[in-house]
């Protein structure tokens, strides 16, 4: 009998094009042959109205436990009303019930162990409250995210790893979700909190304050990320690190934000699309970053980590001496209009400069080597001046068109028009040579004059030392930048 029941499984799972195994009474579900357990799936037509999962399904005269709701089983059912769980569930995997935005008065069987990532993410009508029975062991990340409708949680006083305060979920010393319904505009951290968690407060617009204990060390990923109403974030100088897009689409936090003593790492996109934040303060004591004219680097990495939406001016010339362009650190700047990125840089990472739609006209120096996957995506520029003789690597979705004039160094025309991706553009010019062109973008302006007292000082290195001999004495001083300003006076 054991034998044909299993093989009857096998034929099931290679006749059947979709990704249950079997269905009864209107549900779906997929056999788990390791475990002999039934998990609920998604089948040929979205789940809706009032629906009861058993605590086991028989099939073929062999009764399975039903154990595990399946991942992305219920994901979408925006007609979904209800669902009773039974207590032979011990796991909701990832994205479950994701934005099931129907969905109302959820009770957890009292069996569940284990919750995954974005289970619940969404469930805009789940509430007021949701209890985390006593035999829950893991919560996973943003699981009850975007919840609109949920005020609070309570968590059963059996329970071993989580508790609430106040109504909001904690793990440890850890936040792990502040219920979006909740209400309130100010929440000051408790002293025991240390650490707030990956998407711990995404999405609460009405939170316009949060008040950080000097015990808070980490600020997790996502935690905060689009709380537009949150202002005048003042971080504790116990935070030494920030999470990948932890305050991202923070639309009115600003007009500065000052970066704690002994915050060392920024994740990517930390600030990014923070359209009220005007400029980065740095501690004096942060032995790791500063702030260039209110953007802000990082000097041990040699890295710019990140531009300020908004910040005022339409044209910006990196920084000196760094190397790379962070991750997002420019997203959706849509104010600029001009970048200059000097010889110093090898590489520009993903995402950079992605969204900056008003950016027309992008000068890259010659130190390039690689720009990353989506760094001018949705940027629609109209002139590109790359003056790396070797084409910098590029891939397919680095830029968003190729419809700019691109202006090349001279003599290199051919290694772009060679290259995959480079020779995709529209066309391809060179450079022209032209006295006191010092940074060799074809023009003689005011980007020369400063190349060249950073060569004076030390700053910075050109590609062609004899472009800064402007009088021909064959000696770099203060003599070219006074020959320099008479030719642009002409």
């Amino acid at each position: 009998m054991k034998k044909i029941f299993t093989l009857f499984f096998a034929i099931l799972c290679f006749t059947n094009a979709s990704a249950y195994d079997f269905k009864v009474n209107g549900i779906f579900y997929s056999y788990d042959s390791e475990k002999k357990n039934a998990i609920v799936v998604a089948g040929d037509d979205p789940y809706s109205g009032n629906i009861t999962i058993p605590k086991s399904v028989t099939v073929q005269g062999k009764t399975l436990p039903v154990t595990q709701i399946g991942e992305e089983a219920f994901s979408g059912c925006e007609q979904l009303l209800t669902i009773n769980l039974p207590n032979s569930i011990t796991k909701i995997n990832k994205m479950a019930f994701y934005e099931c935005t129907s969905l109302k008065n959820l009770t957890l069987p009292e069996g569940v162990t284990d919750i995954r990532d974005w289970a619940f993410f969404g469930c805009n009508s789940i509430g007021p409250s949701i209890t985390i029975p006593a035999s829950v062991t893991y919560i996973g990340n943003a699981t009850f995210a975007e919840c609109g409708s949920l005020k609070e949680f309570v968590v059963d006083s059996k329970n071993k790893f989580f508790k609430t305060q106040d109504g909001i979920l904690c793990f440890a010393n850890t936040v792990v979700c502040y219920p979006k319904g909740k209400g309130g505009t100010s929440y000051q951290v408790p002293s025991n909190i240390t650490s707030i968690g990956v998407y711990a407060f995404y999405g609460c617009n009405s939170i316009t304050s949060v008040k950080f204990h000097k015990n808070v060390s980490l600020i997790s990923s996502w935690a905060f990320q689009n709380c537009k109403g949150l202002k005048n974030l003042v971080l504790p100088d116990s935070v030494t690190y920030i999470g990948w897009f932890a305050f991202a689409g923070c639309s009115n936090i600003g007009p500065s934000v000052t970066i704690p003593a002994y915050l060392d790492l920024i994740g990517r996109g930390a600030f990014a699309d923070c359209g009220a934040l005007k400029e980065f303060i740095v501690h004096p004591k942060n032995r790791w970053m500063y702030s260039d004219d209110g953007a802000l680097v990082d000097k041990g990495l040699k890295r710019f980590l990140c531009y300020p939406k908004g910040k005022s001016g339409t044209s910006y010339r990196l920084p000196n001496g760094l190397e790379t362009i962070f991750e997002y650190a420019f997203s959706k700047c849509d104010g600029l209009t001009e970048i200059v990125i000097p010889n110093s840089y090898k590489k520009i990472n993903e995402g950079a400069f992605e969204g900056c739609d008003g950016l027309k006209s992008v000068t890259i120096g010659s130190g390039m080597k690689m720009i990353g996957e989506r760094a001018f995506y949705r940027c629609y520029i109209n002139t590109l001046k790359c003056l790396a003789t070797t084409p910098p690597s590029i891939q397919e979705n680095t830029f968003y068109d190729y419809n700019a004039q691109i202006y090349v160094p001279k003599g290199s025309k051919d290694a772009y028009t060679s290259d995959t991706y480079w020779k995709r553009f529209f066309e391809i010019k060179e450079l022209p040579e032209i006295k006191g062109d010092v940074n060799g973008d074809g023009e003689v302006n005011a980007s020369d004059i400063t190349m060249l007292i950073n060569v004076i000082l030390g700053t910075e290195q050109p590609d062609n030392k004899n472009a800064c001999d402007i009088n021909g004495d064959s000696i770099v001083n203060t003599s070219d930048i006074t020959t320099l300003i008479n030719i642009l006076l002409k």
